[in-house]
């Protein structure tokens, strides 16, 4: 479960891997609304989750739903245009930053982290950046550890700083040499933002509104560092507890936490409308130059084949022949899905659920008519 609980990256790899044939270009013109609202509406009502909301986007074509309820206590109707929690997600925004201080010349790819945070990072004379970004530092990842899981609710009501963050993951040995494998670290992006820090002299937060947010019109995209609460309209988290013999099965809501542990690796709120805006910018080369686009579509060496990481990007292979790339994101009570195909086809979820998995059907079949319809 850890993949899925600090990034949710491999669950777009699992769900999706469908059969159906490619699409011709008749077919992609078309959204299969019906089809997709129908879907959407089995993933709520099998259980397993209280709410989800659905962007679609090809060429021109923009269309936004949702199902469930916003809040249990309510039962009101959730919002297509509601806030959540992207979690991981956010890594996309912090690499595209770093890749822009590239384009600007004023950060290396292939320098040591030692260069921008000395003394700050053990070994990182030969940490490069590039090898931070596509987690093939071996730095270990302290969301890994107890009291510091990105599902950890008690854990996520304190502050943390990024550099306290940092200590504690850099008090435990590497799991492997630079370059030599691969591993997701959230401690790599939590690390990746601090360097944005040292090299612009502004905060991390700051440098993402300035550089994408405002450029963008992402009015509805929040970086909340220490404050708990999600901007309204949003659909609230809920975890499930173990019960008491005898007793039914608890939900409490986990809608408010301190999200400062995770920081630029994964505190961003959003919206569909804002992810979908942010992947089209990003992927049609309006952030970054073509070189850093390609370097960040470049899978690391290391990365497991049905998660071809780059740099804050991975590319999920589907078996009808498209390749989707984005980043997926699993925070305490919501999981994030974002992903484009090479002829611009975009797909943006968000799911608020409350066990560990979600019911994978509903959702591979919403891949299917989004990437793979017949």
């Amino acid at each position: 479960m850890r993949l899925l609980r600090t990034c949710g990256a491999v669950l777009l790899a699992a769900v999706l891997m469908v059969t159906a044939a490619p699409a011709s270009a008749e077919q992609a013109e078309r959204l299969p609304r019906r089809q997709l609202q129908a879907e959407l509406e089995k993933l709520v009502d099998s259980g397993e989750a209280t709410a989800a909301l659905l962007r679609v986007s090809q060429g021109w074509r923009h269309w936004s739903t949702a199902a469930g309820v916003r809040d249990l206590e309510s039962r009101r109707p959730a919002r297509r245009d509601g806030k959540f929690r992207i979690a991981s997600t956010t890594k996309t925004f912090t690499a595209t930053v770093v890749l822009q201080l590239v384009d600007e010349g004023r950060v290396a790819l292939d320098a040591p982290v030692e260069r921008y945070l000395p003394g700050l990072v053990p070994n990182g004379a030969n940490i490069t950046v590039r090898q931070v970004l596509n987690h093939t530092s071996g730095l270990d990842d302290f969301a890994s550890h107890p009291g510091y899981e990105a599902w950890n609710y008690a854990a996520l009501q304190h502050t943390y700083t990024p550099r306290e963050v940092l200590e504690f993951a850099f008090s435990h040995p590497p799991l492997f040499p630079p370059g030599q494998g691969w591993d997701y670290s959230n401690t790599n992006y939590v690390l990746a933002g601090q360097l944005v820090e040292a090299v612009t002299g502004n905060s991390w937060a700051a440098e993402v509104r300035h550089r994408i947010l405002w450029p963008l019109g992402l009015w509805g995209t929040t970086l909340p560092g220490t404050a708990k609460r999600i901007p309204e309209p949003y659909a609230h988290g809920y975890m499930e507890v173990p019960p008491a013999e005898g007793q039914p099965p608890e939900l409490i809501d986990v809608s408010h936490i301190n999200p400062s542990m995770i920081s630029s690796a994964g505190e961003i709120i959003s919206t569909t409308a804002d992810l979908d805006r942010f992947f089209g910018a990003l992927l049609d080369g309006r952030l970054l130059s073509a070189r850093s686009l390609a370097e960040m579509r470049t899978p690391a060496e290391h990365s497991p084949p049905q998660l071809r990481y780059g740099l804050g990007l991975h590319a999920t292979p589907l078996s009808c022949g498209v390749t989707v790339w984005g980043h997926n994101g699993g925070a305490l009570g919501y999981t994030t899905i974002a992903g484009r195909s090479a002829d611009g086809r975009q797909l943006t979820l968000s799911v608020n659920p409350y066990r560990d998995n979600l019911p994978g059907e509903p959702i591979t079949r919403i891949g299917e008519l989004v990437f793979c319809p017949r």
